[in-house]
């Protein structure tokens, strides 16, 4: 006949591991959760590996408030380091995690030439191992818009930012109209820009008809206003 004391004390035993695990799961899922939050939206995640018997162990130690921090790679897309902090007893642990999976990135489907405009019909989105992309490389095609290529790009390269340059709002030895106005006037004159210049910057324009050069405002592709 089994002692009534050590059937209490079996049962509170299952009840208080039972709480346990149901405590540990939900933190483990929340981290996995945590960290796939912090890839692109559009990422196929396959797997989330880190130190799961490590984050249980801590866990299981932890009696207070549970603090997670993450911090993502500043480079790469698929590692990052998991630190976790407890208060009740000032513990605290860092870990590594490794994402497997795969990312969108801007693949171009041919040679593209230096100053050649980079668009839809030379580039395609594709989608790559994560160990291969990094965060300086180009992911949606909102980011190439009127963009060209500073230097020769080979077929299948995965495009970054530091391959592109927008080219300027008014190019140098460009026709503008250079604007003089105030309160009480406005007057257009015809002129030549003599430095590239994108929109709000000031640059050197010629009026054609005084040959005086001037320091004037971009406002637009054909349009300099007289500081």
């Amino acid at each position: 006949m089994l002692n009534k004391k050590a059937v209490v004390l079996a049962l509170l035993f299952l009840s208080f591991n039972a709480a346990s695990q149901n405590r540990l799961q939900p933190q483990k899922d929340k981290l996995t959760s945590e960290i796939a939050a912090l890839v692109s939206v559009k990422a196929k995640i396959a797997e989330i590996i880190f130190d799961k018997k490590a984050v249980s162990s801590f866990n299981k130690n932890c009696t207070g408030k549970l603090i997670t921090k993450l911090y993502a790679s500043k480079s790469r897309y698929d590692s990052g380091t998991v630190n976790l902090s407890c208060s009740s007893n000032n513990a605290e642990i860092s870990l590594r995690y490794k994402i497997k999976g795969t990312v969108p990135v801007l693949v171009t489907r041919n040679r593209i030439l230096r100053h050649q405009l980079i668009d839809k019909t030379n580039t395609t989105l594709e989608f790559e191992d994560m160990s291969t992309v990094r965060r300086s490389n180009i992911f949606s095609f909102k980011d190439i818009n009127d963009v060209r290529a500073k230097r020769d790009l080979e077929k299948g390269k995965f495009l970054n930012f530091g391959d592109i340059y927008s080219p300027p709002t008014i190019m140098r030895n460009s026709n503008v109209r250079i604007i003089v106005h105030n309160d009480k006037f406005y007057l257009e004159e015809q002129g030549k820009a003599l430095d590239d210049g994108y929109i709000n910057d000031v640059i050197n324009v010629v009026n054609n008809q005084s040959l005086t050069i001037i320091r004037a405002k971009v406002l637009n592709s054909f349009s300099v206003e007289v500081l």
